[in-house]
């Protein structure tokens, strides 16, 4: 699972919208370099079926997230 806070997500900005891209070959090794990356290993998984589950877990702050995934 990736979770890609606002700040990262500036980097897809920078991808050009006329070829297809993938994160793991051109938004990850930049964030990597960074030192943008963190590994979790987490008790639980949110699954993110519709657009309202999605919604429930942008509304967490990272504190709410993590205590809810057991981290």
């Amino acid at each position: 699972m990736m979770l890609f806070l606002p700040s990262a997500m500036e980097q897809f900005r920078n991808v050009p919208s006329d070829k297809p891209s993938n994160p793991e070959d051109e938004i990850i090794p930049r964030l990597v370099k960074q030192n943008k990356v963190t590994v979790f290993a987490v008790e639980r998984w949110i699954p993110i079926n519709y657009a309202a589950d999605l919604r429930n877990v942008s509304n967490m702050d990272s504190k709410e997230l993590l205590r809810f995934l057991n981290v």
